[in-house]
């Protein structure tokens, strides 16, 4: 059950931490609105403390990410 346990744990962190690169990427995009036929996602990530610091890029547009 242990393994179980601990595979839920690490799922549970990666779907958190998912959920929120996705918010932060949303509010980002809200308040730098890309130029049309791109899109911002997010290139990079570091962590000072318990802060992380975002670094976003923008790409063309494409059917699978719009």
């Amino acid at each position: 059950m242990s393994n179980f346990s601990d595979d839920l744990k690490s799922w549970a962190a990666r779907h958190a931490s998912a959920s929120a690169d996705e918010q932060v990427l949303h509010a980002y995009a809200a308040e730098n609105p890309a130029p049309e036929g791109q899109e911002w996602f997010i290139s990079g990530q570091t962590t000072k403390g318990d802060e992380p610091t975002y670094q976003f890029d923008l790409r063309p547009v494409t059917d699978a990410s719009s």
